[in-house]
């Protein structure tokens, strides 16, 4: 289902609870479930209305991720429920030329058990 690619030894792509909470406002968090995940699981809270989460099913996402990035310069948070999608779609944004994209480790399953 998902390619298995190497990172850089260099290439940090994953963040955990406490760097996802201190980077996720002003940074593009799109949340890569398909829309009946989306709709009916737990989310990331959007309390403060400061952050600008969106759903984007993965295989949409990684197939043309410029309809919905158009800066690929920003720093860009992707989640899921346990982090195996996030961390494919982030890779493939970093293929892609999307320099700052991350993924919250563990998503939104292991950011609500910390």
């Amino acid at each position: 289902m998902f390619k298995n690619k190497q990172q850089s030894p260099n290439t940090k792509v994953e963040l955990s609870n406490k760097e996802f909470d201190k980077m996720k406002v002003g940074s593009l968090l799109i949340d890569v479930r398909d829309i009946g995940e989306y709709q009916v699981l737990k989310k990331i809270a959007n309390t403060d209305n400061e952050l600008n989460i969106i759903n984007i099913p993965y295989y949409d996402l990684i197939k043309n991720p410029s309809t919905y990035i158009t800066d690929k310069n920003m720093t860009i948070i992707t989640i899921c429920n346990a982090g195996h999608r996030s961390t494919a779609a982030a890779i493939s944004l970093r293929e892609q030329g999307y320099p700052n994209a991350y993924v919250l480790i563990n998503g939104v399953y292991g950011y609500y058990r910390k």
